[in-house]
């Protein structure tokens, strides 16, 4: 509990034979993270680098052929919004053999697809090009056929000159009133047909030059007649134009066909090949002599004696294995090693950072802070179930997506806890007693813990009703948060065995912290109280901050040098200073869990008030009334339950981590194969 698993370094020399046998074990068991000796000099000076894999050059060519038969196909992993496949796939089952053979085998299997696909996407790709220049074709026949106007025509004859082409209206005007202020000899046949107008312009042929200035000068699409449109029919174009839909329609009809045959087995190839690249490229993170290869790795301390025999089997036995300490000043990778009930809420930790290898694992404090906070803040037995329910339904539905799933469940306790506070609070469905009286027909909750106030039965704790008790309420749980952060601190710097450092610095601060919150709740501000008292107070306060100043002294004690001195008390001084405004900050930071559990009450007893003026609407009163109340709770809980939840985070990410948590870790990644649409037959 509070500590990251136990990590081993691990060193194993194997001869060259059985290398692909151990980093394939290695693949399949997922508990090493596997180290590139070559980044580190010193381990192979008196070795070579590994060379590069046939294998790795291999893979990444099939892996490459696999991907474009998968886009050409549009194929794609059929996933729901969370991440997770939709449906589960039918597995296929893959020999288990060496890279090599593998390899053969996955080719084969690639180029009987490629035989069957590729032809057909290279015709679909060829008549698509032809069907873009049988269009243009087209246009213009049919262009030149509405103005009556033959191909032959176009250009000069023996005493005309006639073009042809499509321009707008505007542009037609401007050219027609071109043509008339230099006084050219024209005729102008036009056809309209969509926003262009299709136009032939006949002019004597010494015109020619003067035409073509100007129709250059406006926007006119010219017809531009190549030898083959000139030899070609409307009817003949048009039949081509349909050939041409027609078989490119079949041979995408056989794409289709393709894409159901051949999508599973595609995604299988695809993780097969990847699978023996990854092992490929792990194979060359080694150091080599002319028979044996030498790995590196870190390993947890549970898993390492299933290793050990597993390594032992997959080598023959022709394998040393060597557990190793780590060097001064490597890092060590970090493995949260929780139960199963918190590892959920690893989450939240990984997201503001991992802890180093030696410091405290939070995650089993905060599993039990974050939703205690979160029902406090949001407090409502109906409101509650409606979150614990909405956290099952993605907990089933985000089956493989690990992130997700884990946050399900993060809602689903929030949602418990919420359920809770609401049983404490009397809250049901953001109804006070007195609405639940009102609406339920006399029915109401008893509130867990309860007072006699002038013969009624009150809550105890509940932000509407005792909204001063609540309020301290919350600043004594956020000071019991607050100093717990401080104590992790402490034991912190004890593993690191930084004993003057957790004396001077967590120790005094925690002292002062809590005697501070001794004083205030006992004597509040009746300062006179506090004057009675003067050693009680002198030892809770003047004390421990004379601590704080001499901190940086107390620290520094083994190799103090006294020219430092004044420097060290200055920075002490400073300390102390921040320490106190730190504490007054995060100490006021709690009431925000007043805040939100009293915004939470006060917007139903707003929106219960709200819907009271329908309720006397003839015959529809009570329909509109429910709708009103649907939709008000509806937004209410889908805004307020994202607020509180990111408050919460505040809380713990600001307030709590930054006492005790440095968050410098590094996240231990072990090599491991992962199978989604294949399974090895043995």
């Amino acid at each position: 509990m509070l500590k990251p698993a136990r990590m081993s370094k691990l060193r194993v020399i194997v001869l060259d034979q059985y290398l692909e046998d151990v980093v394939r074990e290695f693949s399949r068991l997922g508990s090493v993270q596997v180290l590139d000796v070559r980044n580190t000099p010193e381990e192979i000076k008196n070795l070579e680098p590994a060379t590069d894999n046939p294998a790795h050059t291999k893979s990444s060519e099939l892996l490459g052929r696999v991907y474009y038969l998968i886009d050409v196909l549009g194929i794609s992993e059929d996933r729901n919004f969370f991440g997770s496949l939709k449906n589960e796939p039918q597995k296929v089952s893959w020999k288990d053999d060496n890279s090599s053979r593998q390899l053969a085998r996955a080719e084969e299997s690639i180029s009987e697809i490629e035989r069957s696909v590729i032809k057909k996407e290279n015709d679909i790709v060829r008549l698509g090009e032809e069907a873009a220049t049988l269009e243009p074709k087209k246009r213009v026949l049919e262009a030149l056929s509405r103005l009556n106007v033959k191909v032959s025509w176009l250009g000069e004859s023996r005493f005309l000159y006639l073009v042809a082409g499509e321009t707008t209206p505007e542009e037609l005007d401007k050219l027609v009133y071109a043509l008339e202020k230099e006084g050219i000899e024209h005729v102008i046949k036009e056809s309209n047909h969509g926003e262009k107008i299709s136009v032939m312009l006949l002019s004597p042929k010494s015109c020619k030059q003067d035409i073509d200035k100007i129709l250059g000068a406006y926007n006119f699409d010219r017809f531009v007649i190549d030898q083959e449109t000139a030899s070609s029919s409307l009817k003949d174009v048009k039949k081509r134009i349909d050939d041409v839909s027609a078989e490119k329609k079949r041979l995408e009809k056989g794409m289709e066909e393709d894409k159901k045959k051949y999508a599973e087995k595609l995604l299988a190839l695809k993780e097969v090949v990847q699978i023996e690249k990854d092992i490929a490229e792990t194979s060359a993170m080694t150091a080599k002599t002319r028979r044996a290869y030498m790995l590196e790795g870190w390993v947890t301390d549970k898993k390492l004696s299933h290793l050990r025999t597993r390594i032992e089997e997959a080598s023959d036995g022709h394998a040393i294995i060597k557990v190793m300490k780590p060097k001064k000043g490597e890092i060590i990778p970090t493995k949260l090693d929780n139960p199963g009930v918190f590892q959920p809420f690893e989450v939240l930790v990984e997201t503001f950072g991992m802890p180093a290898y030696k410091e405290l694992d939070p995650t089993p404090i905060l599993a039990l802070t974050f939703p205690l906070l979160y029902g406090l803040m949001f407090g409502d037995l109906g409101h509650g179930l409606i979150l614990a329910l909405l956290g099952l339904l993605t907990v089933k539905i985000a089956k493989s997506a690990k992130g997700v799933r884990s946050l399900g469940i993060i809602v689903l306790v929030c949602g418990i806890f919420s359920m809770f506070f609401g049983l404490v609070y009397g809250e049901m469905f953001g109804m006070g007693e007195v609405v639940q009286i009102e609406t339920l027909n006399g029915f109401h909750l008893t509130p867990l813990l309860t007072n006699n106030v002038g013969g009624e039965i009150k809550p105890q704790i509940n932000p509407v009703e005792n909204p001063i008790s609540f309020l301290q309420l919350a600043v004594l749980i956020g000071a019991i948060h607050i100093g717990s952060g401080m104590i992790l601190a402490f034991i912190n710097l004890i593993r690191e065995k930084k004993y003057l450092t957790a004396i001077a610095v967590p120790l005094p601060k925690i002292w002062l912290y809590y005697g501070l919150v001794y004083l205030f709740y006992t004597f509040w501000v009746h300062f006179a109280l506090w004057g009675a008292n003067l050693p009680l107070v002198i030892l809770l306060i003047p004390v421990p901050l004379l601590l704080i100043v001499l901190s940086e002294v107390i620290k520094h004690l083994p190799h103090l040098d006294i020219g430092h001195l004044p420097a060290l008390l200055g920075e002490g001084a400073f300390e102390a200073f921040d320490t106190c405004l730190n504490f007054l900050s995060n100490s006021i930071s709690y009431s925000r869990i007043f805040a939100l559990a009293l915004v939470h009450g006060g917007l139903f007893i707003a929106l219960f008030e709200v819907a009271k003026l329908f309720i006397t609407i003839p015959f529809a009163g009570g329909i509109i009334w429910f709708l009103v109340i649907l939709a008000g709770t509806a937004g209410i809980i889908a805004l307020e339950s994202i607020i509180v939840f990111l408050h919460s985070l505040r809380l713990h990410y600001y307030e709590w981590f930054t006492k005790f948590y440095a968050a410098d870790g590094a996240k231990f990644i072990p090599f491991k194969e992962q199978r989604t649409y294949t399974k090895l037959e043995e």
